[in-house]
């Protein structure tokens, strides 16, 4: 349901008890329109489910925090896609172990790392 902001203004009307509320609604929808426009893009996270979970993505790599009401709808997919750039992120570790050092070393994450000094 969309709010109608009622502002005041100056000017001549011809019958004081007449208010065009169409001309009115056309206005006030332009200019929101008009700010919308205006607004950064960047800066609004998106407002699909899709949308959230390759932000959540997306924040994981450049280390960003979560950009929606905590206990909302969209912060749980966004986590969802948080999650996921985690384990992708370990699964590339495991896979980068494996391939160096074996399967034993893929199992064992901290003797990976003491192996490697």
């Amino acid at each position: 349901m969309g709010f109608v902001e009622v502002g005041r203004r100056r000017g001549s009307v011809a019958e004081s008890n007449e208010i065009d509320g169409a001309a009115l609604i056309a206005e006030v929808a332009s200019e929101t329109l008009a700010a919308a426009d205006a607004a950064p893009r960047d800066q609004a996270p998106p407002l699909t489910l899709y949308g959230a979970y390759r932000q959540g993505f997306a924040d994981y790599l450049a280390g960003r925090p979560n950009p929606y009401r905590i206990g909302s709808r969209f912060a749980g997919i966004w986590h969802e896609g948080h999650a996921e750039a985690a384990s992708n992120d370990a699964l590339d570790f495991a896979t980068r172990a494996q391939a160096c050092w074996g399967a034993r070393a893929a199992a064992n994450p901290i003797a990976f790392l003491r192996r490697r000094r």
